[in-house]
């Protein structure tokens, strides 16, 4: 028996490679295509129907509707994570042959991808345990250092056009390509395009589609008519829009045209000008479009990349052991359908373990979505404008990662409601509850890191930051006992420093960042010192916007906006000195010290007495970016479910 593990590689690189929104949402949808091509591959080679033979499924086979993991997928699989599989076959040659089909069919579907496999002899094994685990992970980093880089299949031709945005040549259109594909886009007809890009751009469209269905089946309290420009085709779209189901073995394989997303009759489906235009709209508010103007009225002032990533995951696969011992016994059969003593236990663990793992991480984003779109709803109430679709764009949502584009008005309550939600959602899973604590059970942590940017910053860019800021908040997190939720941010609108760690360390001195998710019981500090948690900073955000907001009755503030502009810009530009000339920062930061000590003598006996310059400069970030939707309503970090619309609104 060999066993066999795919993975995709420099998946950042792969997202990255072209500025563009549009060619990430659409790479972002080819790297989650790894277990698609991998079912197909099983299903061509025989390898699924040798197997299905040799080794029976225990209880009548996998039922596609079970609960258990272990019944819904061939005994064969051991793990599909996002971006990994395992699995088992039983000759050396079925796992040459599944490897090499499904990365010939990533470099047809998904040029620029980088898919590699490698397979192990089990021996005299026939279940999988911890050390064939780490010997096949072994190998596989073995083999990264020899193997060609992906770059390698794309080299540059002296005589052929360059695309536009790579460094790629220009490949003619899909239907040049393949003959099959006559739906793509316009636009991208008419436009220089690598052959990678061009792909991507395309799966964007079903992309868009199939997150739309994906997460209004997750929440029943999204409201549909938010996602999409012409709610009047919703209905239609829903209906058309597909899910790719794992088939058991021996069932008759689906067409694999490469053209994914068409209906079943080969009509367009969903894939007509309406989510073309879905799409396009969608691209031209984070940036502009290739031969835009630039000038769209729906576009956003500011944008934000969200990172976020679960702590102690990762520890929780290289000690497969140590975590199942520490799941009670009742729970682990439950969940998992055999003792810890049966041999296959290891296996169903881990297949178990990814797709509830899977589950809670798209259940907390899509009810996250839900909440966005509520408070966006409540913030355009009082204008009497119309609600345009909520920017939400998920580019990794799988395993414990998230990575997500949005607003930057609604990015920091986002992050703070996909924490709660993942925590709660965890700490109700019977199996997953055990797996955040050392000790005991409770929910599952994560950081956030946020990075607000202008609009056509480079994604990249803010990307890395959003990396490096969760870095910080994880270090803080874990630092707690028991370990907790973390969210942090950083609103980069005034440098033309891009190295991430620069930036972080010039502001340092004057954030009370991370914020901690829950309070759990503990007093709010005040003055508020470092890591204060985040329902306290709101309930602060909130005062302090009635102070800068005007009164009613006689159009004064006691706390000017000019007055509070001035402050942040002194720290702002303290915080830029810092990197070249420390003299010049501390000057500017006796300046905004004398500034506030004249300000706090007007609001004497108001929420920021006593507060140092270190707090209000968050707090003056964060009445600009915070939404009062957001402000004023209730948080599941208190115990409480977000309000509805009208309960905001009121």
């Amino acid at each position: 028996m060999q066993l066999v593990m795919l993975e995709t590689n420099g998946n950042q690189r792969y997202i990255f490679a072209a500025p563009r929104l549009r060619d990430s949402i659409g790479a972002s949808a080819q790297l989650v295509r790894l277990k698609e091509w991998t079912d197909d591959a099983l299903r061509a080679t025989g390898a699924a129907k040798r197997w299905e033979k040799n080794h029976p499924q225990p209880r009548g086979g996998p039922d596609p509707k079970a609960e258990l993991p272990c019944r819904r997928f061939s005994t064969q699989w051991v793990s599909r994570a996002s971006g990994k599989v395992i699995f088992m076959v039983d000759r050396k040659e079925d796992a040459k042959a599944v490897i090499g089909r499904v990365t010939r069919t990533a470099l047809a579907q998904a040029p620029g991808m980088d898919v590699s496999g490698v397979h192990l002899d089990m021996g005299d094994k026939t279940h999988v345990d911890e050390d064939l685990l780490k010997r096949i992970h072994a190998r596989a980093a073995r083999y990264g250092l020899r193997r060609p880089p992906a770059e390698a299949r794309f080299s540059q031709m002296p005589f052929l056009a360059r695309a536009k945005d790579s460094v790629l040549p220009a490949s003619p259109t899909l239907k040049c390509m393949f003959g099959h594909i006559d739906d793509e886009a316009k636009d991208d007809q008419g436009t220089l395009l690598s052959l990678p890009s061009r792909v991507k751009r395309y799966r964007a469209f079903y992309s868009r589609r199939d997150l739309i269905s994906l997460a209004c089946r997750t929440s029943e309290d999204l409201n549909p008519d938010q996602l999409v420009r012409d709610p009047k085709k919703l209905t239609k779209k829903l209906r058309e829009a597909f899910a790719v189901d794992v088939e058991t073995p021996g069932e008759s394989p689906r067409p694999n045209t490469g053209a994914v997303g068409r209906d079943s009759d080969g009509g367009r489906g969903a894939a007509d000008e309406e989510q073309k235009s879905d799409v396009v709209a969608l691209e031209k508010r984070f940036q502009d479009a290739p031969g835009g103007t630039g000038e769209a009225a729906s576009a956003l002032s500011k944008v934000a990349v969200i990172h976020i990533d679960g702590n102690g995951v990762g520890a929780v696969m290289r000690r497969l052991g140590e975590t199942m011992d520490r799941v009670d016994e009742a729970d682990f059969s439950r969940a998992v359908g055999c003792s810890r003593g049966d041999a296959d236990a290891l296996r169903r663990f881990v297949l178990t373990v990814n797709d509830r793992l899977d589950r809670a991480v798209t259940e907390a984003f899509a009810k996250a979505w839900a909440d966005v779109a509520k408070w966006a709803e409540a913030d355009a109430g009082p204008t009497g404008q119309k609600l345009a679709v909520v920017p939400v764009v998920p580019v990794i949502l799988g395993g414990d990662d998230v990575t997500v584009f949005t607003s930057g008005d609604y990015a920091l309550p986002f992050a703070a409601a996909y924490l709660e939600r993942y925590e709660r959602t965890t700490e109700s899973d019977v199996l997953l509850r055990h797996l955040g604590r050392d000790k005991g059970t409770g929910p599952m942590t994560a950081a956030a890191g946020v990075a607000v940017v202008r609009r056509d910053f480079p994604f990249h860019v803010a990307y890395n930051l959003a990396e490096r800021l969760v870095g910080e908040a994880k270090k803080v997190g874990k630092a707690q006992q028991p370990v907790r939720s973390t969210l942090t941010y950083h609103a980069l609108f005034d440098s033309s420093v891009l190295d991430p760690e620069k930036i972080l360390q010039a502001y340092s001195s004057f954030t009370t960042r991370p914020f901690l998710l829950r309070r759990d019981g503990a007093p709010a500090s005040d003055p508020p010192g470092r890591y204060e948690p985040w329902p306290d900073t709101c309930g602060r955000v909130r005062q302090f916007k009635g102070l800068t907001a005007e009164d009613p009755g006689t159009g004064e503030t006691r706390f000017p906006k000019t007055r509070a502009a001035r402050i942040r810009k002194l720290l702002s530009d303290a915080a830029q000195a810092r990197l070249v000339d420390r003299g010049l920062s501390d000057r500017l930061a006796n300046k905004a010290e004398r500034e506030w000590d004249d300000a706090k003598k007007v609001l004497s006996g108001t929420v920021v007495e006593g507060m140092g310059t270190r707090a209000l400069f968050d707090l003056m970030e964060l009445s600009d970016l915070l939404p009062d939707s957001y402000l004023h309503s209730p948080s599941p970090a208190d115990g409480s479910e977000p309000a509805t619309t009208q309960e905001v609104q009121e």
